[in-house]
């Protein structure tokens, strides 16, 4: 039999509610997470927000419904670790072993195979369909049941908050669920993710924004409350106790990722869309440059960012230009040269360690080569990035930075400052700083007088080539 959401809704109704404590009303979102279920498309995926019954609308109440409705009999649940997808198979079991009625109207005759993650029932006219539990990174390869592969995978919050945190663990997960996971269903397999988003480069999140999957985000709440997502459950008066209560711990971040599906709070983002203030770039600047190493041509490896700023004569602060992509070490020198001859940069500043282990000999040579002479400044980190872009942070804050938005740079720019230091990569962000720290030691802006005689802009213009740098020797 075919599924469709009102079905699944008739059956929680009939089957499930009665044994339910304290049963709300069935909200509407309930009736979109059915109705994705049953969607036709192989892939789904969907981030609902915590104490919104998101396992028991889909893990619970559509593997019962899947399997008794005969829609799939090799069901594959999934979660985080075992123990739990475990707990989650023995609620389904429970409901098959003394839920009256259910036994009854489907003829639920007993089980052939039951064990803490594996169940295979009978029912009276002999039909048969399997249900296993497997935690997060366990062996699924091969995985069969007389002779079939699983014909609906359900992955319940798979994802844990350590996990996420970590890059190589979250590699490792999305290289679990591509290569071994999803590659173990059945040709007519259909998959669905439920959970929610615990970091911005989640697998869960990757998902969301995948035009191969078909996905749903909900809120619980829209920006000023107008609109809730479960109110008989959740009202207004209820989500801001929660989420004063997540402040009060120091811990914004920690409501706006478990309810609103946005592990960054806005309020509280490192960098708000406000500070972004927008500006034509002048035609006469003081030019400053820094560049974020990363050398690897490693698709799913960091950036290497060479970003340009320039000071006017009113000490404001105009991001000119972001160069990034990933490179080899030539590709690097060739850029750093190129961003030299357009801008002609006061400073270019480096990490220290991170040219000499990599590129030193090599951009040396090539500045004897050219004739022309990068002024690269090194400089230590001695905290980590967010500390680093503290000074960045503060410019902004204080009206103090201008951005060009008609440059193709622009867009993917804000979209990483904007989830940082929680985004998938901080590389701009941390090029960007390097600037605001070198400003905030070296620089003093030009005045008007300045800038507008001839002689200082020849003056100027050859200021690179003049003196020794603090770094290169030259």
């Amino acid at each position: 039999m075919k599924l469709d959401s009102k079905l699944i809704e008739g059956f929680v109704r009939v089957f499930l509610v009665p044994r339910m404590d304290a049963v709300k009303a069935i909200p509407a979102f309930h009736r979109q997470l059915w109705e994705d279920f049953c969607s036709d498309h192989p892939r789904v995926a969907q981030a609902a927000p915590r104490g919104t019954a998101k396992t028991t609308a889909v893990t619970f109440s559509c593997t019962l419904a899947s399997a008794l409705f005969r829609a799939r009999d090799f069901i594959l649940l999934v979660s985080k670790t075992e123990g739990q997808v475990v707990r989650f198979l023995a609620n389904i079991k429970t409901e098959l072993l003394v839920n009256e009625e259910l036994k009854s109207q489907f003829g639920i005759k007993r089980f052939v195979k039951d064990t803490e993650t594996e169940v295979v029932v009978e029912l009276l006219d002999g039909y048969q369909f399997c249900i296993i539990a497997k935690g997060s990174e366990q062996e699924v390869r091969g995985l069969q049941w007389n002779g079939k592969r699983p014909n609906v995978i359900i992955i319940d919050d798979a994802e844990g908050a350590e996990q996420v945190m970590n890059p190589q663990r979250r590699e490792k997960f999305r290289n679990w669920l591509f290569n071994d996971l999803f590659p173990c269903g059945s040709e007519y397999c259909k998959i669905r993710m439920v959970g929610t988003v615990l970091h911005m480069d989640s697998a869960l999140e990757r998902l969301l924004k995948d035009s191969m999957w078909e996905s749903e985000r909900f809120a619980a709440h829209n920006e000023d409350y107008s609109e809730l997502l479960w109110p008989e459950k959740l009202p207004r008066k209820r989500l801001e106790e929660i989420r004063q209560g997540y402040i009060n711990q120091g811990n914004p971040d920690g409501y706006s990722q478990e309810y609103l599906n946005k592990p960054i709070d806005a309020e509280n983002a490192y960098f708000h869309k406000d500070d972004f203030i927008h500006a034509d770039t002048p035609d006469y600047l003081e030019y400053y440059a820094a560049i974020d190493f990363a050398i690897t041509k490693k698709t799913k490896s960091d950036y290497t960012v060479i970003a340009i700023a320039g000071m006017d004569a009113e000490g404001l602060l105009h991001i000119v230009d972001i160069r990034r992509g990933r490179w080899d070490g030539f590709e690097i020198i060739e850029n750093m040269f190129w961003v030299q001859e357009k801008y002609s940069p006061n400073l270019f500043i480096a990490e220290k360690g991170q040219i000499k282990h990599t590129l030193d000999a090599f951009l040396n040579a090539e500045m004897v080569k050219r004739g022309e002479y990068i002024n690269l400044h090194s400089v230590t980190p001695k905290v980590d990035k967010e500390q680093r872009a503290k000074p960045l942070q503060a410019r902004m804050r204080a009206g103090g930075v201008r951005f060009n938005k008609e440059k193709n740079w622009y867009a993917p720019l804000v979209d990483e400052m904007l989830v940082f230091p929680r985004g998938q990569h901080d590389d701009q962000v941390d090029a960007l700083a390097y600037v605001g720290l070198a400003l905030d030691k070296v620089v003093i802006a030009p005045t008007l007088e300045e800038l507008d005689e001839e002689e200082y802009q020849a003056e100027f213009a050859g200021q690179l080539f003049e003196g020794q740098s603090m770094w290169t020797g030259y």
